[in-house]
This record gives structure tokens, C-alpha cells and sequence, in this order.
């Protein structure tokens, strides 16, 4: 089930009023079980099996790591943990891309390789919830977090609806005490919840979608276009993936707030980052936060030679965009976005001195405009490896990117772009993104909502009903999946 659907505005309604119905904590529990697993069941009800089946590892081997005294057995119950469920992405999500590899490599020694794909769908959320599961599994080795022995709480942890498809990638000593507290209704705290899911929606369905119609007439079309199409659709890009997962970050975390429960932060404006390790601290923090502790830090962090630390980050990053999808752009993506670090952290005394030289540390607010500017365009190409469906879509718009860009700058007013976007929705999407900007940006002094908040009973609801209507008659409801769904 899709959060931007017809679907989920009715399931959710239905599920948050019984509830509160029901009187007992326990018998909550098994609501929101038997919640969650209909939500995942909606889409294909068989790969249920999937999601049990990393349950049931990880269940098993939280309660096996905390019987045993042994620091042996506690390594051996973790890795077979880790290798099962590694095991269980890799078949549905990494088979066909290593065979499809293993093929090509020995085509090109005139070898025959003979092995089909497997004619298997993605289940959804496979990589989230192998995630979340998994890091159950370590932090019980590491005492970071005790053995659930309740096998249906532990189910809910894993499967708890609104971060079961795309995050935020929760742990286990952060949610699962939640379970064991009664969540009884808050006004305040069911309205705040309902305000940031409806924030949610607008990033998704205004600014995401409306992003996406003009970035799929480029992108699906590619030979057709060169130049001022290409840098426009490439860095639109960022926005709707931004927009995309922040939002549905945002109903998630909302939704969960409905229902009581507090869930990690997953963004952190991002669009306001002023180098790429800044960024990255900022994006996706859920997912960069479980690659630094159960990868970066095991392989030694920055606690090693500087080469060795150079390597960790490189890995790291490497693993995250093939963690992202099963092609080698997101391999490549996730190299480069290493590279970048490292190449951002030994220059930041170099761009110091050039800021300082040129005069730009006098004007603080034209610096960080600079910076903002600088690192949105870095994040910006290395998106077009994200967009691309290969390595052939990737080295035709990076070779055209500047290709008569010239010429239709002169000519900008008599400029026209066939891509099936009318030049009202292309309003609207610019002002959404400007309205977005705003937002994130009155945000460096706190929450919005709770500014809202404060002010006159008339402000609140006119602000309120504005965003509503402003969904309600500009979203693209029902065209498009959420983008990380794929992965």
C-alpha cells in the first residue's frame, strides 16, 4: 500500500480510530500487527514470506546470542544472522545483476555462462526492514539492546507500518521499548502528527510528482535533448528525490506520531548544506547512521592511517549506492560520493583561504549562498548516475550537458521544451519550491508547526486549509510510486 493513495487515507483513519478504541496496550499491539502485515500484504500478499522469514532469523538469533555465555557461539548466531538475511536480499534483489555481470564478462572471452534470471519481483522495502533487522541482531551481540522474547513484538518492531517501506531504518533499543508504553490520545500530540503527514503529502504530490513530469519527458526521451533541458531536469532531479523520501519520511514519522510513537529524525535540510560532508550529514541520516556504525566503524572508521581511512570511506560509500539498487550507476554514484568526501575534507582549508582572498568571508550571507550553490551543484551531477538506467544514459547526458547551451540562453525567450508539462503546472512547481525553501529555511530557528502554532487562531487555520487546498487541487495523486520503493 502506497502512503499517496485512496487506500491508506482510508486504512490509516480506520486503524488510528480503533486504537484508541481499544482499551488494552497488548491488544493494540496485535492491531498494529495485523495492520502492518495487511499494508505489506497489499501490494503481492506471497512476499509476506519474505518479511517473516527475516523476522524468524533474527528473532531466533537475538534469543540464541542472549542464552549462550559463549563469545564464540554470540559470533557464530550473529554471522549466521548476517549471512541468511544477506542471503535473502541477494537472491531477490542482487541475483540477476551478478548474472546478467557474470554473462557479459564471459561473453567478452567468447564464454557462455548459460544461467537465466530469476523472474522475480523486488519485494518492497526488502532492504529497510533486512536493515532493521539486522541491526536487532548486532546490537543484541553488543549488548547494546536485550532479547526480545515476545516473538509478536518483536514482528511489530520489524514491520510497524508507517517505517516499513522506506524508514526511517529504526533500532531496537529506540522502538521496542515503545511497545511497552500505553500511547493513550493527545490532542496536541494526533494533530502535530497530522500536520506533518499533510507537509509530507505536499512535498510528494505537489513539488515530487510535478518534478517528475518534466524530468521523465527529458530523461525518457534523452536523444531529443541537450544543454538547458538536461541541467534542468538533472537538477530538478535532486529536488524530487529529495522531496519524494523526505516526504514520505515525513508521513511516516507523522503517522507513527498519530499512534504515539517517536521515531529517529530522518532529514535535516539538506537543501541548506554548505559542502558534502555537510550534506550527508543532513540526508538520510536513518541509513548514513546504520552504514557508519555496523560498516565505517568495524573497518576502523577514521581511528587507522589516513590511507586506510581514505579506503573505510570509499567502501562505505561504494556499498551504500549498491545497497541503493542492483546497477552499476549506483556503484559508481556511491564511489564518487566517497571520492567527494574525502575531497571536500582536504580542501576545506584551501577553500578557506580562496573565500578569504577573494573578499566573499566579509559578506557571510553571499558566502553561504556561495557554498549552498556549490554543493546542490556537485550533489546535482552525481544525481544524473542516480536518474540514469545505465552507463550509456550517464555518458550521453554528461556529454551534452553544455551542448548548445550557448545559443539557447541567447535565444531563451524563444526557447521551448516539448516535454508534455504545461506551463501552469511548471508554476506551480516553482512556487512550491519556493513555498519549500521558505519552510526549510524559517526551520534553522525551530519547528514551523509549533511557530504556527502560536499564532492567532485565524493565521493557523487559513495556513492549514491553504495547504490542503493546495493539495487537494494541485497534487498528482496516484501517478507515481514513491522512487524509493525500487530499492
Amino acid at each position: 500500500m502506497q502512503f499517496n493513495s485512496l487506500s491508506f487515507l482510508i486504512f490509516f483513519p480506520v486503524i488510528v480510530f480503533f486504537y484508541f478504541l481499544l482499551p488494552d496496550r497488548r491488544i493494540r499491539n496485535i492491531l498494529l500487527l495485523a495492520a502492518s502485515f495487511f499494508f505489506y500484504m497489499w501490494w503481492i500478499p506471497k512476499y509476506v514470506l519474505v518479511i517473516l522469514a527475516s523476522i524468524a532469523i533474527t528473532y531466533v538469533s537475538g534469543l540464541l546470542i542472549g542464552m549462550t555465555e559463549s563469545k564464540s557461539r554470540k559470533k557464530l548466531y550473529v554471522a549466521l544472522s548476517v549471512v541468511l538475511n544477506v542471503v535473502l536480499l541477494g537472491v531477490f534483489k542482487y541475483f540477476n545483476f551478478f548474472n546478467e555481470s557474470i554473462t557479459w564478462l564471459l561473453k567478452q572471452i567468447n564464454l557462455e555462462w548459460g544461467v537465466q534470471n530469476l523472474s522475480i519481483l523486488l519485494p518492497i522495502g526488502i532492504s529497510f526492514y533486512t536493515f532493521k533487522a539486522l541491526s536487532y541482531t548486532i546490537d543484541v551481540y553488543k549488548g547494546a539492546v536485550k532479547p526480545e522474547k515476545n516473538f509478536l513484538t518483536y514482528a511489530l518492531f520489524v514491520s510497524f507500518f508507517p517505517q516499513l517501506i522506506t524508514g526511517p531504518i529504526e533500532r531496537g533499543w529506540h522502538l521496542l521499548p515503545q511497545f511497552y508504553e500505553d500511547h493513550n490520545f493527545d490532542y496536541q500530540r494526533v494533530s502535530n502528527g497530522f500536520k506533518l503527514m499533510a507537509w509530507g503529502f505536499f512535498k510528494k504530490a505537489v513539488i515530487a510528482d510535478k518534478c517528475g513530469i518534466f524530468i521523465d519527458g527529458v530523461y525518457n526521451n534523452l536523444q531529443a535533448y541537450h544543454g538547458l533541458p538536461l541541467i534542468l531536469a538533472t537538477w530538478l532531479y535532486v529536488i524530487q528525490i529529495y522531496c519524494d523520501l523526505s516526504g514520505y519520511t515525513d508521513i511516516a514519522i507523522g503517522a507513527a506520531d498519530v499512534l504515539g510513537f517517536k521515531t529517529i529524525k530522518n532529514f535535516n535540510r539538506p537543501l541548506f548544506s554548505k559542502s558534502i560532508v555537510d550534506l550527508w550529514r543532513r540526508w538520510h541520516m536513518s541509513m548514513m547512521s546504520w552504514f557508519r556504525d555496523y560498516l565505517y566503524i568495524p573497518l576502523g572508521g577514521n581511528r587507522v592511517s589516513k590511507t586506510r581511512h581514505y579506503f573505510n570511506t570509499i567502501v562505505t560509500f561504494t556499498v551504500s549506492g549498491f545497497w541503493h539498487s542492483a546497477n552499476w550507476t549506483f556503484i559508481i554514484w556511491g564511489f564518487i560520493n566517497g571520492i567527494l568526501i574525502i575531497i571536500s575534507t582536504n580542501t576545506r582549508g584551501i577553500r578557506d583561504r580562496i573565500r578569504t582572498m577573494i573578499g566573499l568571508e566579509k559578506f557571510p550571507v553571499l558566502k553561504s549562498i556561495w557554498q549552498i550553490a556549490v554543493t546542490i551543484f556537485i550533489f546535482g551531477f552525481g544525481a544524473v548516475l542516480f536518474r540514469a538506467r545505465n552507463i550509456g544514459e550517464t555518458s550521453y547526458i554528461v556529454k551534452n550537458l553544455l551542448n548548445g547551451l550557448g545559443g539557447q540562453l541567447l535565444n531563451i525567450t524563444s526557447f521551448k521544451m516539448d516535454i508534455g508539462m504545461s506551463w501552469g503546472k511548471a508554476t506551480i512547481m516553482i512556487i512550491s519550491i519556493i513555498i519549500l525553501i521558505a519552510v526549510e529555511f524559517l526551520q534553522r530557528k525551530g519547528s514551523v508547526r509549533e511557530m504556527i502554532s502560536k499564532k492567532p487562531v485565524y493565521i493557523r487555520f487559513s495556513a492549514y486549509y491553504i495547504l490542503l487546498l493546495w493539495i487537494l487541487i494541485f497534487g498528482e495523486f496516484g501517478s507515481k510510486s514513491f522512487i524509493y520503493f525500487q530499492f
